[in-house]
């Protein structure tokens, strides 16, 4: 089966060119220029359709043309003139194409114009333009030894250097010219150079002195003065610097030129949250300066990462190093961080002073630095006096920017008037009696406390009573809850009993009720006595030794039935201890 295929398939193959001959089917050439060939340029043509297996014979105006291979069919040529093919298929059938015609193209115009005055040399430094020709639709391309200078204008080109120059011309058909090489070359001259001058990485470098062969020139630039390079002038950049120097031939001056790079990088550390100390929990970022080509930082002297940023919130010593495009590299100073707790404000309590007159008291705070304020503060120390009486309150304030560095802390600091006491000089009580010790005390008082304790029924408290066998004196001494205390001294009295009768009858039947017998009055020799009528009126007065008041007055006169006022000093001398009160007399 498979060998009856394949000799239907060399069967077709040789019958279908014959077919295609029958019917009329025409061959063709076709060109990938159909416009023509240029001048010194080539263009393919191509027969269609093609045969497996068939030969092609070119002729160029009916002359047979030599190839290396018949039954390739196409054919590259470079001539114009009349093209036809002549196809023998393998059944020897015979086809020819209609002629093909292939039109000579012109060559486009390419011509460099030589400058008026122009002897193809020039000084180095200087420049000449060089103009090509000009027609419309063509593009031009300038080349210098042979190669394209880039981005250069169609019809003129400016010439530094030296070189053989030509113009490319191109026109719609795609055909090409070069023009004549123009050879421009440099009058011969004295060879300088200047001393390389390697890049600066720190913009406060010294002036740098510059040097250059021939010596003699003169450098200008900027950042140049006096033949040295400032940075510090020049500032950051690159830095065109020209050496000249005397020239020979038609060149008056020889310059060169040379580049010099200055770079300033700094490491500049800038954390996210100002200043070097702050609080345990918090995370700073410390950011370094963008637009560097490499960073490295470090923690107390080990690597820590090449990021432009890194984050942390533990103490140590941070260092940024940074390199730029120049490969300059600055290291910045260390950045110590460090990460405290929070701070524990106190103020010392402040003893309460007794009265304004007290001297001032030194007031102790922790930590440093804080503020102290309220009545009475002076700077680190509390006056009483400018404080005055009363209950203050003292505060001490400490403010940071760090929120774990600030606090208050607050004592009261009292200023008390001494407790006040009402204390008569002197009491007087009947010998074998009793007697209240009934002291007046404001407020402020916090103890009592009576010497001697004798006699006494509680020599703890305000009021105590007193039962003294015999006259004595009593301190007491009263204390505040801040310690100030007072003294007031007062005298218990103890006389003799003296009995005085409220009422006596002149008419009554026992003696004894006759008249005002005063029972103990005996014991006071130098008592004085007065008896008041109701008007004020002294109608009785005794001093010394004492005759009982019968009723009478002083002249002898009976004095009425009534109610009459008594006044009686046991002694004259003690006018605490008397006796007052109501007599009746009865008939």
């Amino acid at each position: 089966m498979m060998k009856w295929n394949k000799l239907l398939y060399r069967l077709l193959w040789l019958i279908i060119p014959a077919l295609v001959h029958v019917k009329g089917y025409s061959q063709t050439i076709k060109a990938d220029n159909d416009k023509g060939v240029c001048p010194n340029g080539t263009v393919t043509l191509t027969v269609s359709p093609t045969y497996v297996g068939a030969t092609y014979s070119y002729f160029r105006n009916g002359s047979a043309i030599a190839r290396l291979d018949d039954h390739d069919p196409s054919n590259t040529v470079n001539d114009a003139g009349n093209y036809s093919v002549t196809i023998k298929t393998l059944a020897g059938v015979i086809l020819n194409t209609p002629i093909y015609t292939v039109n000579q193209l012109s060559q486009p115009p390419a011509s460099i114009d030589s400058p008026a005055g122009y002897f193809k040399q020039l000084c180095k430094g200087e420049v000449v333009v060089l103009q090509a020709n000009t027609d419309p639709g063509i593009a031009y391309t300038w080349l210098r030894n042979n190669a394209t200078i880039p981005n250069s204008s169609p019809g003129s080109l400016s010439v530094k250097d030296e070189g053989k120059y030509q113009v490319r011309t191109r026109d719609a058909n795609n055909c090409f010219t070069y023009s004549p090489e123009f050879e421009v070359k440099y009058y011969p001259q004295v060879s300088i150079t200047i001393t390389p001058v390697p890049t600066i990485c720190d913009i406060n470098t010294a002036a740098i002195t510059l040097s250059g062969t021939p010596a003699g020139g003169m450098f200008s630039g900027s950042g140049v003065s006096n033949g040295k390079f400032d940075p510090k002038v020049a500032g950051v950049g690159t830095h065109t610097i020209t050496y000249q120097v005397g020239g020979s031939g038609q060149c008056p001056v020889i310059k060169d030129y040379t580049n010099i790079n200055v770079s300033d990088p700094k490491a500049t550390i800038t954390p996210s949250i100002p200043g070097n100390i702050l609080c345990v929990g918090q995370n700073v970022t410390l950011n370094a300066p963008t637009g560097y080509q490499h960073y490295e930082w470090s923690k107390n002297g080990n690597f820590l990462s090449n990021n432009n940023q890194v984050s942390t919130n533990t103490d140590g010593n941070y260092v940024l190093k940074v390199t730029d495009i120049l490969n300059c590299i600055n290291t910045s100073a260390p950045y110590n961080l460090s990460f405290v707790n929070k701070v524990n404000v106190t103020l010392d309590s402040i003893a309460g002073v007794c009265d304004t007159n007290n001297p001032v008291v030194t007031l102790n705070a922790s930590p440093a630095g804080g503020q102290l304020s309220g009545a009475g503060v002076v700077g680190n120390t509390f006056d009483p006096k400018k404080a005055g009486i009363g209950i203050h309150m003292i505060t001490y304030t400490v403010n940071s920017s760090l929120a774990c560095q600030n606090g208050t802390a607050r004592r009261w600091a009292v200023v008390e008037n001494p407790p006040s006491i009402l204390l008569p000089d002197q009491v007087n009580m009947p010998e074998g009696g009793s007697v209240v010790l009934n002291a007046g005390i404001n407020a402020n008082a916090a103890s009592f406390s009576w010497n001697p304790t004798i006699a006494l029924s509680n020599p703890s408290i305000a009021n105590p009573v007193a039962s003294p066998f015999s006259t004595i004196d009593y301190e007491l001494t009263v204390k505040s809850s801040q310690g100030c205390e007072n003294k007031k001294k007062i005298k218990v009295f103890v006389y003799k009993k003296l009995d005085i009768p409220t009422a006596f009858n002149t008419s009554s039947d026992l003696a004894i009720n006759k008249s005002w017998t005063l029972f103990g009055i005996n014991s006071y020799p130098n008592a004085e006595i007065w008896v008041y009528n109701r008007w004020g009126t002294v109608v009785f007065y005794s001093k010394g030794f004492y005759t009982p008041f019968d009723g009478r007055s002083s002249s002898g006169a009976e004095l009425p039935t009534g109610e009459y006022i008594y006044h009686i000093l046991p002694n004259p001398e003690d006018v605490s201890f008397h006796f007052k009160g109501v007599v009746t007399i009865m008939r």
